[in-house]
């Protein structure tokens, strides 16, 4: 009953290339072909947890300037957040990039394992609430697993993925 954008991401910020509003009155206000900040959005942080090192440099260096009192501001936050999103599978926009809005993100692979494209369930803060972040991030991340197979994509292994933290951290 809430927002689903598809994003493509073209850093330092996230592109809205299709959605299904919400048939309730009160949603999210979007439009496709839009931009966004990848530092404080769901979709984007998806993004930045699953890109090199130098992606996620060149977004901080674009300004991560606070959009809510929300917003993540600090270099180390946002890499401590995208460490957590490959550990859980899917991110969070808890009232980050606009006021009383909150997304759950998750990612699409390719056959080799990047994120090609990303999924997100938007809506306003007091229906889209912290209690139901987690069922609604195991509800996308089981589409968006569905999607990537049925692309022919390959979604890591967590042991992939933990090497691949253990690469970015140093």
């Amino acid at each position: 009953g809430e927002t689903v954008h598809l994003v493509t991401f073209d850093p330092p910020e996230i592109v809205y290339i299709d959605k299904v509003e919400s048939p309730r009155a009160v949603r999210m206000h979007s439009r496709i072909g839009s931009r966004q900040p990848a530092y404080c959005t769901a979709t984007g942080k998806v993004f930045l947890a699953h890109s090199e090192d130098d992606v996620v440099d060149k977004v901080i260096a674009a300004g991560m300037p606070a959009r809510t009192s929300a917003t993540i501001t600090t270099p180390e936050r946002l890499r401590e957040e995208l460490a957590l999103i490959r550990r859980r599978g899917y991110a969070v926009d808890d009232v980050e990039n606009e006021q009383d809005i909150r997304c759950v993100a998750a990612p699409v692979h390719d056959h080799g394992g990047n994120v090609t494209i990303a999924v997100s369930i938007s809506g306003p803060a007091t229906r889209v609430t912290r209690d139901r972040l987690p069922e609604l991030g195991a509800l996308l991340t089981a589409a968006t697993g569905v999607v990537t197979e049925n692309l022919g994509g390959t979604v890591p292994r967590a042991e992939d993925e933990a090497a691949a933290d253990t690469h970015r951290t140093g």
